[in-house]
């Protein structure tokens, strides 16, 4: 008997859950296949470091279970206030408490399931669309499809949503257990709490918050150039949250103070849309708040999601132009071993061989030993030096325009901005090899300076004729290859004894740099992994918040049946009733997302490091607009279906009052 009736109830609402159950399933395919991209042995394979890609996901995975579990618990507190009439019928014809308790539960356990097993199913062809993307477009290794299945993963979703529908469920049971049969006839209409009763203290909050969300938008441009880094960015993160929570909180009394403007008062349409947000907000202004901080985090997830999708390739050639970069502290170093194993392994396309050169002074250096650089620069006792010929042709190799210097001048050559930004603001004049030299400019390409392959972190470029006349600090080779170098070639070039011109054979770590270029997958796997692991949070708060907002006006038709059938009698036709609906579905949906749309325009600035914006700009500004396309297009989606679930109750009531 349980079983028929839960079928023809659960068959009878579906309508009503819709949002719950796509959410549900949508969240529960994510969980597993990133509980699937965990426990992936090719991936393990491919990077060493896999195993802490591996503790991120599953700590991302913990998290987004425990959000899931409040959406849960939401829903399923959702659906007893809605069945609430139903089930306090069901009290007046007989049935005990207990059996309803027990109904309610079987239902529930049901969608649970069906939601459930269909997020398997579509969370193994999601894992099977990652896999893909990782193995076959990003780390060019071949991709067959492969039907994957992994008791731990199955393990770890499946006690994921058994404990969130067990304590949702449980304390729902609870509920309704304690609930009297007036309570339960009488939950759709009750009064419920207002947070902020007095309209001057929620106007003051309302100023207040507000307050504090533009300090702490104004502030974030501040947080690298602060003393301490960590406490700028709580604060700022603290004035943002008391700022989101507390617009929500007192934006009843900023609307009502526009329902008294005389343009709105006299309209009844919008003085009614008014009242209609305005009550929703006075009881629901934690909620709101809760879901704009949510949005918020989910846009940044997608920001950072799309900037290090996109971040990889930038930084790699800009920070590692070159295929190979190797450099030994000896002048003229034979490098013909190691091209011929270049060769065998790879192919080559283009290599120069080059030498750096001791200044005999650090004047440049010193320019900047006074302030934060200190640390990194307290060792170099000398300016290392390039010619102006092979620096031309390092630039060419990169496909970078040659330079021009005059015979009385230097260049700087440094690919940190941290650094120009100090050297721009002073001009150092230097003496080298007895010659007196002024600075012609600064140039910040990347030419493999990250590892001090090009000089520690700043390269002065001189006239062939001086660079004659000095001593040989490092011999250097830049080689581009055909194909990507294999893991093991790096290590080779660390073993090869290089023979100096002065027949000194070289050998060991510490005197020989290298900088190899996809080598090694474990940097792009642990971009993509960050990547991944902000879309996964991205999307599930989205989704979430999407979810919840549906949820929380589609419960509140039942409470609204007078009203509208208020302005049935009113006049008003059907045509104005939809707008009236549609407008009041908007301003529901879009006010939570009003703030956290507006406040990214500016937090995003936060993962830019200062001096790195010419680098950053264009990825951060791409990713955002990608962030906002992204967002739109979920959000309409659930906005429409809940506006067309929201209309058909709304006729469905008028037509039995007809």
């Amino acid at each position: 008997m349980y079983v028929k009736l839960c079928l023809r109830n659960i068959r009878r609402n579906a309508r009503e859950y819709w949002a719950y159950a796509i959410t549900v399933s949508l969240t529960a395919a994510l969980v597993y296949a990133f509980d699937l991209l965990i426990t992936a042995r090719e991936l393990q394979e491919i990077s060493i470091d896999f195993e802490t890609t591996s503790a991120l996901l599953l700590v991302i995975s913990s998290v987004v279970a425990a959000i899931t579990m409040g959406l849960i618990r939401y829903a399923t507190r959702f659906m007893l206030e809605r069945r609430s009439r139903e089930f306090a019928n069901y009290l007046l014809l007989g049935m005990r408490k207990k059996k309803v308790c027990r109904l309610f539960l079987i239902e529930n356990i049901g969608i649970g399931a069906c939601c459930f097993l269909c997020g398997l199913a579509l969370g193994s062809l999601l894992y099977q669309i990652i896999r893909s993307i990782l193995l076959n477009s990003l780390l060019e290794t071949s991709y067959s499809f492969s039907i994957d299945f992994s008791f731990s993963a199955l393990s770890l979703t499946f006690l994921y949503f058994f404990l969130a529908y067990f304590l949702a469920l449980r304390k729902s049971s609870r509920r309704l257990k304690k609930t009297s049969i007036h309570d339960l006839m009488y939950t759709g209409i009750r009064r419920e709490k207002t947070i902020l009763r007095h309209p001057v203290l929620r106007f003051l909050v309302f100023l207040f918050s507000l307050f504090c969300l533009l300090m702490g938008i104004w502030a974030i441009p501040g947080i690298y150039q602060s003393l301490d880094p960590g406490l700028s960015l709580m604060l700022v993160l603290l004035l943002l949250i008391v700022g989101i929570y507390g617009i929500h909180i007192g934006i009843p009394a900023f609307l009502e103070s526009l329902c008294r403007l005389p343009f709105i008062r006299w309209k009844k349409a919008r003085l009614f849309l008014l009242r209609q947000i305005t009550s929703k907000a006075n009881t629901n202004g934690a909620l709101m708040g809760t879901v704009a901080l949510l949005l918020s985090i989910s846009l940044f997830c997608f920001i950072i999601g799309f900037g290090c999708r996109f971040l990889y390739p930038v930084m790699e050639d800009y920070f590692c132009p070159f295929d190979i970069l190797l450099s030994v502290d000896a002048p003229r170093v034979d490098y013909q071993t190691a091209l011929h194993a270049i060769q065998e392994s790879c192919g080559i396309q283009q290599a120069t061989e080059y030498p750096l050169y001791y200044s005999g002074q650090s004047a440049v250096t010193d320019s900047l030993e006074d302030g934060y650089y200190h640390q990194f620069l307290s060792d170099i006792t000398d300016d290392r030096c390039i010619s102006l010929s092979d620096y031309n042709r390092l630039r060419t190799q990169v496909g970078m325009s040659p330079v021009s210097l005059d015979s009385e001048s230097y260049l700087i050559h440094t690919q940190f901005p941290e650094y120009s930004s100090v050297l721009r603001n002073i001009q150092v004049p230097v003496t080298i090899a007895g010659t007196s030299l002024q600075r012609q400019g600064i140039y910040e390409e990347g030419i493999g300076q990250e590892y001090g392959g090009n000089g520690i972190g700043l390269l002065l470029v001189l006239p062939d004729d001086v660079c004659s006349r000095l001593t040989g600090w490092s011999s250097c080779l830049a080689v581009n290859t055909t194909s990507s170098p294999s893991k093991d070639l790096a290590q080779q070039l660390y073993q090869y004894p290089y023979v100096s011109q002065d027949g000194i054979s070289i050998l060991g770590e510490n005197s020989v740099n290298l900088e190899i270029r996809s080598g090694d997958n474990s940097a792009i796997v642990g971009y993509l992994s960050i990547s991944f692991a902000a879309f996964y949070l991205g999307i599930v708060l989205l989704l979430i918040c999407a979810t919840v907002l549906s949820l929380q006006q589609t419960s509140g038709v039942s409470s609204q049946q007078y009203r509208f059938s208020l302005l049935n009698r009113l006049g008003v036709r059907e045509s104005q009733r939809n707008q009236l609906v549609f407008q009041q579905l908007a301003i529901s949906f879009f006010l939570p997302a009003l703030v956290p749309l507006c406040s990214n325009l500016f937090i995003f600035q936060m993962v830019i490091p200062p001096g790195y914006e010419r680098l950053f700009y264009p990825i951060a500004w791409k990713s955002l607009l990608l962030t906002y396309f992204l967002f739109f297009l979920v959000y309409l989606c659930y906005f429409v279906a809940t506006y067309l679930s929201f209309q058909r109750h709304i006729g469905e009531i008028q037509h039995r009052r007809i």
